[in-house]
């Protein structure tokens, strides 16, 4: 198999998970809000989620494809696979493969500010635990051997 279209198919898959962990992720956040997961309230998950997503919206105001898909772009053209076209978006593309709807980019842009809206939101609604955060570690770190004693 081309090495090229084997590596593109790794960054498809690369940007899928990502998109997962944007949209599965907030989804999670606020399933785990009502279900008392503690888990959703790791600043660094939500600061490492807020990010990515403020990054998409900007990138997407800027009228910039993703650097994922113009790598898996790049990759396919190397390995002679058909691709997306030149300057097409990866998410719009493969909705219109998977789900047969052919948007204009101007409804993704609101669809990606809206989830930024829905991020802050959450930010602001379902907060961030950084002190305990922090006294959970020391309590592992203290508890350490113990644990290790339990282990072995």
């Amino acid at each position: 198999m081309n090495r090229h279209l084997v590596l593109a198919n790794l960054v498809l898959f690369t940007h899928a998970l990502l998109v997962f962990f944007l949209v599965g992720g907030i989804v999670l956040v606020w399933i785990g809000y009502w279900r008392q997961w503690h888990w959703v309230r790791n600043p660094w998950f939500r600061l490492i989620h807020l990010v990515m997503m403020t990054c998409v919206v900007i990138q997407t105001m800027a009228g910039k494809l993703c650097p994922l898909t113009i790598l898996e772009y790049n990759l396919r053209v190397k390995g002679g696979a058909p691709t997306l076209l030149p300057g097409e978006a990866c998410i719009p593309y493969w909705i219109n493969r998977i789900i047969f709807l052919n948007l204009p980019g101007w409804t993704f842009l609101a669809l990606y500010t809206s989830f930024l809206i829905l991020f802050l939101l959450s930010w602001w609604l379902i907060r961030p635990e950084w002190r305990k955060c922090r006294g959970e570690e020391e309590k592992i770190r203290a508890q350490g051997p113990d644990i290790l004693r339990l282990l072995l």
